[in-house]
């Protein structure tokens, strides 16, 4: 009973007295979007809160229970956790001294579209003869499917590490929207040896959160929650996107790929998205060291007309016709940039085994810098062979 009534008294002053009421004037901790929810008196909203230095997590799960909330996962790599409330408790959850920002959390969804032709990187690894071994690849997707001989390496063994499920928590591979088992195909392809990591956080849709995102994200940098121990991934594909910047994602990214925080070594490779216009879209459109933002292009060298533009936007690979593994032991064609990033995040994976010793900012330059000039607003295009002959 004492403790009891110790976190009562202690949740009643993390909130200062503030009444748990929808308000007029939303507290400045509080993100834009999660205000106008905030206006509402009735209604739940899916929030990601930032704590404030020197909260323990029993101070935020006391804050949120007495909102009338239920707390969702922690995300102890910035601090973060994920929560339902009612819309009426938001302001004053915001308003908490545990607590330094509150927002909205967001869908994300895969940036792919479909069509037909082949891929055409085997020739090219053949006559290399880098196959990416030693390196891991985490897949941020949809999942993988159980079995693909495409996916199957020596012996009949499969290249996948390990698989994570953010979305319904199984063990189990599996992938019930086909567009991971797309993705690590074509990763497959490029960087046959390299291990592939696939962490699932979309649903049947293709649809996920940005919370989840970032867990998956925090998993694929440190899956034993120790940084001492070197078990992260070396380079991860994200294709996927979202119109909505958040500094949560922004934040991870900083941290994984940091020299001090992170790995300095670890190159994310994210999908520019399907817009056709020059709309940023993230996470590919953060300014974070070793993060490389992937346009499509066509066989003829041009931008496809479906992929995102702009300066942001530092290299294209083939988009547009892509064959690679589906779900049932099958192939699919497809188009987008999802099928792009997987180009560039294989020759990431190419670039660690053949250049043990560069940073991540070092193998994006690698990368950018021995790319073949095409037209158009983004003006290079991955060329594997001088990536990984030429050392700029």
């Amino acid at each position: 009973m004492r403790n009891a009534t110790l976190r009562i008294l202690l949740t009643a002053a993390l909130f200062g007295g503030l009444a748990l009421a929808a308000s007029a004037q939303p507290s400045p901790k509080i993100g834009p979007i999660a205000a106008r929810r905030a206006m509402q008196t009735t209604g739940w909203s899916r929030v990601i809160i930032t704590a404030a230095d020197g909260h323990t997590p029993l101070e935020i799960e006391d804050a949120i229970g007495h909102a009338g909330g239920a707390l969702g996962r922690p995300l102890p790599i910035i601090g973060a956790y994920a929560a339902l409330l009612p819309n009426a408790a938001l302001n004053g959850l915001a308003n908490s001294a545990a607590v330094i920002h509150l927002a909205l959390d967001r869908p994300v969804a895969g940036t792919l579209e479909r069509t037909g032709a082949t891929i055409g990187a085997t020739s090219v690894r053949q006559e290399l003869g880098y196959d990416g071994s030693g390196v891991g690849v985490a897949v941020i997707d949809s999942g993988i499917t159980a079995y693909h001989d495409d996916l199957a390496g020596l012996g009949s063994a499969q290249r996948v590490d390990r698989f994570v499920d953010f979305v319904n928590g199984r063990d189990t591979a599996y992938d019930d929207y086909g567009h991971g088992t797309h993705v690590a195909g074509i990763i497959a392809l490029v960087a046959p040896d390299a291990k592939i990591i696939p962490i699932r956080v979309l649903d049947q849709r293709g649809i996920g959160n940005t919370w989840v995102l970032a867990e998956a994200l925090a998993y694929a940098v440190d899956p034993d929650g120790n940084p001492k121990t070197k078990d992260g991934a070396d380079v991860i594909n994200l294709s996927l996107s979202t119109l909505r910047r958040t500094s949560l994602l922004k934040d991870v990214l900083e941290r994984a790929c940091s020299d001090v925080t992170g790995n300095p070594n670890l190159v994310v490779v994210a999908a520019a998205g399907n817009g056709g216009d020059f709309t940023e879209q993230y996470p590919a459109a953060e300014n974070v060291g070793g993060l490389l933002a992937v346009a499509a292009s066509t066989e003829k060298d041009s931008l496809a007309w479906f992929s995102t533009r702009g300066s942001w936007i530092r290299v294209a690979a083939p988009g547009v016709g892509i064959t690679s593994t589906v779900p049932g032991g099958q192939f699919g064609t497809w188009e987008g940039t999802s099928m792009a990033a997987p180009f560039v995040a294989g020759a990431a994976a190419l670039v660690h085994a053949r250049f043990p010793r560069l940073e991540n900012t070092k193998i994006v330059d690698q990368i950018t810098k021995t790319a073949v000039r095409i037209d158009g607003p983004v003006q290079a295009r991955l060329d594997l062979r001088t990536t990984l002959t030429v050392l700029k």
